[in-house]
C-alpha cells in the first residue's frame, strides 16, 4: 500500500489548456464584474456610469435575484457590498 503523502507527490499538476477556463462562481471579483459588465444583456441591471470610470447596479433585487446565482456561490446583496468595499 502507497502512503497517502507519497501518492500526494507522485502526482503531477496537469495545466489547464488557455481555452478552458475555470467556473465564473469562482472566478475573483474583477473577473467577475468584467463579465457582468460586458454582458448587454445585463445592461439595465448593472452597467457602467457615463464617466466610465465606475459603475452602478441599476435593480439590486434583479441583480440578486438573476446575475448573483450565476456569477457567485450565494444571493446575499449585502454579502456583494461588502466584497466590492473589501475591494475598495
Amino acid at each position: 500500500m502507497i502512503s497517502p503523502c507519497l501518492a500526494l507527490q507522485s502526482v503531477k499538476k496537469v495545466e489547464r489548456p488557455p481555452h478552458v477556463h475555470q467556473s465564473i462562481r469562482v472566478a475573483k471579483l474583477p473577473v467577475k464584474l468584467e463579465a457582468m459588465l460586458s454582458n448587454s444583456l445585463l445592461s439595465d441591471i448593472i452597467a457602467w456610469l457615463p464617466n466610465g470610470m465606475s459603475w452602478i447596479v441599476i435593480n439590486p433585487s434583479r441583480f440578486r435575484n438573476e446575475v448573483m446565482p450565476k456569477y457567485f456561490e450565494y444571493s446575499n446583496y449585502n454579502s456583494f457590498n461588502r466584497l466590492v468595499n473589501a475591494w475598495g
